[in-house]
């Protein structure tokens, strides 16, 4: 009778550990974001809305390069035209020239660099703002005693309420850009890719939490822990411009390759790649075919001794 007991507990044990496990497993495919995942998109979301500025901004700054240089040529021109019998004639011609060569080079620059450049930076990561804004508003919106999308811990509720552009202590505007000329230091969208994003494909809890009594139902597409009725979708597919893939196996998504969210030969995460190309080429206005080369005439001898 004791070893029949004794069988039972046993059993019992076993039923009980594997039914937690299974409990663990599913808790992984139907949790919210994690949110050292959510807070980052939400920074690359507020750069490429500020993106437009900054293309604004280097647009004024190289206008403004422009009409110096014309400024500077005129001044010179209006020299020679006073002292056209002077010793120092040639010398100011010379001067003349060299700005008006100056502000066409730049002008020419502008036209057939700058400006497409200005456009392309402002549209693509425009587009890509709109993508991770849908989907982040929508994963922000599901909030109630049981729904929760965007954690605070991978075993916590729901992040905190919005405090007016912010998630908590978050900026996450989700708002569309307002350009106004201003220079921005970007920490998300770099020259050498998006930072601070998380890639890790290992599974687990690394995406979407572990625990919690709020679920998720929207980073899933299998029909026993997700929105997808009766069966599960036909195949995998991304969401948030192609960062996020959702499974429609009982399994978490998983984030994309960081060297594949920069690959303009990958369809599927375009939106980014397209975003980080046009960054890194927007035109500066300390370009070398806008700037004065020549400085001041006190820091540079030539100059001054040409004058």
């Amino acid at each position: 009778v004791q070893k029949q007991k004794m069988r039972q507990t046993l059993l019992f044990l076993a039923l009980s550990l594997s039914s937690a496990v299974w409990r663990d497993v599913e808790a992984a495919a139907g949790k919210g974001l994690n949110a050292n995942v959510w807070k980052p998109l939400c920074g690359v979301s507020e750069e490429a809305g500020s993106v437009s500025s900054e293309a604004l901004n280097e647009g004024t700054q190289t206008t403004a390069a422009i009409l110096n240089h014309m400024a500077a040529g005129r001044r010179a021109q209006i020299f020679v035209m006073k002292n056209i019998l002077s010793k120092p004639i040639k010398k100011s011609i010379l001067l003349q020239n060299y700005f008006a060569s100056r502000a066409d080079s730049a002008l020419r620059t502008l036209k057939t660099e700058g400006l497409p450049s200005y456009i392309k930076a402002a549209s693509s990561t425009a587009y890509l703002k709109g993508r991770l804004d849908d989907f982040l508003h929508m994963l922000e919106k599901t909030d109630s005693a049981h729904n929760g999308c965007l954690l605070v811990a991978s075993t916590g509720s729901q992040a905190p309420a919005r405090q007016g552009n912010s998630i908590g202590d978050t900026p996450c505007g989700l708002q569309p850009p307002e350009p106004y000329a201003k220079s921005t230091t970007r920490q998300y969208i770099t020259d050498t890719g998006f930072q601070k994003l998380v890639h890790d494909q290992s599974g687990g809890n690394t995406i979407t939490g572990s625990g919690g009594t709020q679920e998720c139902k929207l980073l899933v597409a299998h029909n026993s822990n997700d929105f997808s009725h009766a069966s599960s979708q036909p195949a995998a597919f991304s969401i948030l411009g192609g960062y996020l893939e959702i499974k429609n196996t009982d399994t978490p998504p998983t984030p994309g390759d960081a060297a594949q969210l920069i690959n303009l030969a990958n369809e599927n995460t375009k939106p980014w790649a397209s975003a980080h190309n046009a960054t890194a080429k927007i035109l500066k206005d300390s370009d070398s075919r806008i700037t004065n080369q020549t400085g001041k005439p006190s820091e540079r001898s030539a100059l001054s001794h040409a004058v």
